[in-house]
């Protein structure tokens, strides 16, 4: 399994982005552009986090990485990583009672993929 962090103010959407949200079934939230506008407003900005099993995306998490306050900015320049994080909030920040956590039909060990998510992400 492969992770990578996006940072919906500057990195593009991941490849294979379009086709996920719409096997998913997701709701609009998590459309790339609109977490772009939520994260240009925050403090933490919100980042996309995609695992992918070869080419194909298998998940997704909408993640509030909250890091310690080293500079006076707003928010970390984008593309930016600071130090580790203090804590990580899954969330979808526009609809509170939505999950911030997302699978393809089929994928079985959703815990499993869960905790190496969190692992990749400490």
């Amino acid at each position: 399994m492969r992770f990578a962090f996006h940072d919906p103010r500057a990195d593009p959407a991941p490849a294979g982005w379009a086709e996920f949200c719409r096997a998913a079934r997701l709701h609009p939230v998590w459309d790339y552009g609109v977490m772009g506008l939520e994260a240009w407003g925050a403090r933490n900005p919100q980042l996309l986090v995609v695992a992918a099993d070869g080419d194909e995306l298998v998940a997704a998490v909408s993640v509030l990485v909250c890091r310690p306050r080293v500079s006076p900015r707003f928010a970390p320049r984008p593309g930016k990583r600071l130090l580790r994080p203090f804590w990580a909030e899954v969330c979808q920040p526009w609809l509170s009672g939505y999950p911030g956590t997302a699978f393809a039909p089929g994928v079985a060990d959703r815990p499993a993929l869960v905790r190496e998510f969190e692992r990749e992400l400490g």
